[in-house]
C-alpha cells in the first residue's frame, strides 16, 4: 500500500533549513501512519504526537486560527490517509537563488488549510546530536 508523507518546515528563509545542533528540526517529513494523537494545546495551538524514531513519542506544535483545531485536524487526518506527499505547513517566504537572475525570491508560506497559521516547534529525539 502506498504511503502518505506529511511535510512541515519551520523556517522563513530556505537557506536556513539546515537543522543545526541548536535547532535540531527545521523541517520534518513523517509518514502519515506515524501520527498517534492530535489535540488542542491552547485556543490557538494544535499539538500532534507521532510515533518515535528513536525514543519516547515525539511531537510538534502548530499555530491555528482561534478555535479552529477541528478543521486543521480534519485536513491533517485526510492527508495522513491519502497516499502522496502533503505539505502541511511550509513557512518559507524567502527562497534561495531560485530566480532566473540567480537571486532569492519572496514567496508565500504554504499550509494545507488556512486555519493552520504557523509552526511553534518541531520535536524529534535528539539522539542525532553529539
Amino acid at each position: 500500500m502506498p504511503s502518505s508523507w506529511l511535510y512541515f518546515r519551520n523556517v522563513t528563509d530556505q537557506d536556513a533549513d539546515d537543522s543545526n545542533a541548536s535547532d535540531l528540526a527545521d523541517s520534518l517529513c513523517i509518514r502519515g501512519d506515524m501520527i498517534r494523537a492530535m489535540f488542542p494545546e491552547t485556543d490557538g495551538r494544535l499539538g500532534i504526537m507521532y510515533e518515535p524514531t528513536l525514543a519516547a513519542y515525539d511531537h510538534l506544535i502548530l499555530t491555528v486560527s482561534t478555535h479552529r483545531h477541528k478543521e486543521a485536524m480534519e485536513a491533517i487526518a485526510f492527508a495522513a490517509r491519502t497516499p502522496g506527499f502533503h505539505v502541511i505547513a511550509d513557512m518559507v517566504t524567502t527562497t534561495y537563488l531560485t530566480s532566473d537572475a540567480g537571486a532569492d525570491e519572496t514567496i508565500t508560506a504554504k499550509t494545507i488549510v488556512p486555519e493552520i497559521t504557523g509552526i511553534v516547534s518541531l520535536s524529534i529525539a535528539d539522539a542525532f546530536t553529539p
